[in-house]
């Protein structure tokens, strides 16, 4: 009986009102006693014209007893767990954004980025179930937030990621592919999503991310075009290579689709409209069968709630 406890304690706090009435209605009860000394039994009746006196003590004690039991049981007395088979949504995805000086590119229009991010809150306002998290990249990865069936507090991360909060630049996917697959093994889940949110990736990083995406799904929005644009600096002006020339980042969709074809993925291109999001938002909700028959096994200790047992106490009292 280590475990005892109650699931709803507050209702205890019942027990002091109920305790209030009941000293009120024994002081009533026992007034009788007083006239009785200085009154002829024979006025008695004449007197006292409480219900009180027309009773014995004995309905008052039922009373409180059966008060008593029935709080008891409103408060859920337990003492013992008992395993209960629950449906848990495996649904999975991890938001992975590039946040790398070349998504400052404005070839689309605000910026690469801060439409890349409102691609991210549509896809967010689709996630009805399941968790999500964010990670950004540049030459390092960072959790923004971990995997949460809150997708409020995702959303209102939104509006503070730029290239300048990365406090080294660069462009290593790979890094946060890994951490993003981190993630999804902390869940003890074998299938999960990542989706991939970048303006392209180094060709040479195929063959390390691959290996790593095993067993989840990566897929890619790519944005940006393939003509390019000058990447805008804060204070003014465009990036330039170390010999001065502007540089004009492009498109590469090729390696894109590669990398997507080989994380069993899709790629989508960012388009005008909801195309893009509502396309992978269906895929995020597409779930192998295997992973649906495994959930169908989760099981939750449930608190084995003992207060209607003890309402069936109050039935013969209520007769009495």
């Amino acid at each position: 009986m280590d475990s005892f406890h109650f699931l709803r304690p507050l209702w205890l706090l019942a027990l002091i009102p109920f305790l209030a009435v009941l000293i009120i209605l024994l002081k009533k009860q026992f007034q009788h006693g007083h006239w009785s000394r200085i009154c002829d039994p024979e006025l008695l009746p004449f007197i006292l014209q409480s219900n009180f006196q027309q009773h014995s003590k004995t309905p008052i004690f039922l009373t409180a007893i059966g008060c008593l039991i029935a709080i008891l049981a409103i408060s859920g007395p337990t003492w013992e767990k008992l395993p209960t088979p629950v449906f848990r949504n495996i649904s999975a995805l991890v938001i992975v954004l590039d946040l790398s000086q070349s998504m400052n590119a404005q070839d689309i229009k605000p910026s690469r980025l801060i439409r890349a991010r409102y691609k991210i809150a549509d896809i967010l306002k689709q996630r009805k179930d399941g968790q999500t998290a964010l990670i950004v990249y540049a030459n390092n990865a960072y959790t923004v937030t971990p995997l949460t069936n809150d997708i409020e507090t995702i959303t209102s991360q939104l509006t503070a990621l730029n290239s300048q909060i990365m406090p080294r630049q660069g462009s290593n996917a790979y890094n946060a592919i890994k951490k993003a697959t981190a993630l999804l093994k902390q869940t003890g889940l074998n299938q999960g999503d990542i989706l991939l949110v970048t303006d392209g990736i180094n060709d040479s990083l195929i063959t390390k991310i691959t290996p790593a995406l095993d067993p989840y799904r990566l897929s890619i929005l790519a944005i940006g075009t393939q003509s390019g644009a000058p990447i805008n600096l804060p204070n003014g002006g465009f990036l330039k290579d170390p010999v001065g020339t502007i540089v004009i980042p492009k498109l590469n969709l090729t390696a894109l689709a590669e990398l997507s074809h080989a994380g069993h993925g899709i790629l989508q291109t960012i388009t005008a409209d909801d195309t893009d999001t509502n396309a992978l938002a269906a895929r995020f909700n597409q779930h192998p069968e295997k992973a649906k028959n495994e959930s169908q096994d989760i099981q939750l200790d449930l608190w084995l709630e003992r207060g209607p047992w003890l309402l069936f106490l109050v039935i013969p009292l209520a007769s009495l």
